[in-house]
């Protein structure tokens, strides 16, 4: 019950993102455990001529505060390509959240889970996904 609702949310924007008929191409979760160390900068993809873009939506599993590595992202790194990539430079957003709030981003932005600080907290545990455009041929 709780996934159709997030999808019926979620559909607005990804079609407005990616146009109708999203595919689903990636289903994951993540779990941190306190002592865990802050991950370096990456992309989950690379931005390629004909690439297909890919949004990603990261929901975390119970609140997240900001001693239990949550997740932080480095606004405008979503244009990064091959050629020309990006080195985060400055400080990244960090993104505290409620349980069950959703955080959309295209998959090409650099981003990072920061350390588990938080002794005696439980794993912060994020459950992902990634949609694609439909593809436009037959």
């Amino acid at each position: 019950q709780p996934l159709v609702h997030l999808v019926r949310v979620l559909q607005k924007p990804l079609e407005e993102l990616l146009g109708p008929h999203a595919l689903l191409v990636e289903l994951a979760s993540i779990s941190v455990a306190p002592g865990a160390e802050k991950q370096q900068w990456h992309p989950d993809s690379i931005l390629t001529p004909g690439a297909t873009q890919l949004i990603t939506v990261f929901v975390p599993l119970q609140d997240t505060d900001a001693g239990m590595g949550p997740l932080e992202v480095c606004p405008g790194t979503h244009t990064c390509t091959v050629k020309q990539p990006c080195v985060a430079k400055k400080k990244g957003l960090q993104v505290t959240a409620a349980a069950g709030s959703a955080v959309l981003m295209q998959s090409t932005t650099l981003h990072r889970g920061q350390a588990h600080t938080a002794p005696g907290s439980p794993d912060r545990v994020v459950f992902y996904f990634s949609f694609a455009a439909a593809p436009s041929g037959p």
